[in-house]
């Protein structure tokens, strides 16, 4: 799953694959009711010069106020990790940046600024609603390259009982397989080719959003 964000000062989409590009984000570009605790997650298809964090990656409230909320990188998927001090505000809107000076190991500088935009949930009656809770059960069987491999998210949990939604990707590197089914609680994942392969799920409750719950797998060919 590619997400593509409006480059800052064009309306132009930005879709990069031979330079360092953000493909997953979470939340996603224009979400609604947000969880106040929500933490932002940045997907690259690069491994990062942690270096050029700083100063590249930042949160700002609607009036462009930085938020404190130091990145930390995720060197297994690389993912940053914005996590607000203090948590998010109720009812508000936030927007993500980051600038040409992030800087991948072997793709280079980003191409171009990007921002995506996300509001938080106003505040709730009556004890609120609790964030529903993603859960991938472990798979029975071994990931093996052209054979489809089960994956389950129907323990994932919603604290009201509510219905979810679910929502899976694969998270790094992000081409590396492709769902029966990206949207149901069950799903056949397909992979191409061995090695490491990290999938993710989030579930959604029609109003919160859970974390999102990760599986990491090794992919090899069965001994002959």
């Amino acid at each position: 799953m590619l997400f593509t964000l409006l480059a800052t000062g064009c309306g132009d989409h930005v879709v990069v694959e031979d330079y360092l590009a953000l493909v997953a984000l979470s939340p996603s570009h224009g979400a609604a009711n947000i969880s106040q605790d929500t933490s932002v997650r940045l997907t690259f298809n690069d491994a990062l010069d942690e270096s050029t964090l700083a100063g590249s990656i930042w949160l700002e409230d609607s009036i462009g106020t930085v938020l404190p909320a130091s990145p930390t990188y995720e060197a297994d998927t690389w993912t940053v990790v914005l996590d607000p001090d203090g948590g998010l505000a109720s009812n508000s809107s936030y927007a993500v940046r980051v600038t040409t000076g992030l800087t991948g190991l072997d793709f280079g500088a980003l191409p171009a600024d990007l921002t995506s935009s996300f509001a938080t949930v106003g505040p709730a009656g009556g004890g609120g609603n609790e964030a529903p809770i993603a859960l991938i059960t472990q798979p029975d069987q071994p990931c093996e390259p052209g054979v489809l491999l089960a994956l389950s998210g129907v323990e994932s949990t919603d604290p009201e009982g509510a219905a979810l939604s679910y929502s899976w990707r694969v998270v790094n590197p992000p081409d590396a397989g492709t769902f029966s089914d990206a949207a149901a609680s069950e799903t056949d994942l397909s992979v191409a080719a061995p090695g490491q392969i990290v999938v993710g799920l989030v579930v959604d409750d029609g109003e919160r959003q859970s974390s999102e719950d990760y599986l990491e797998l090794a992919c090899f060919e069965p001994d002959p």
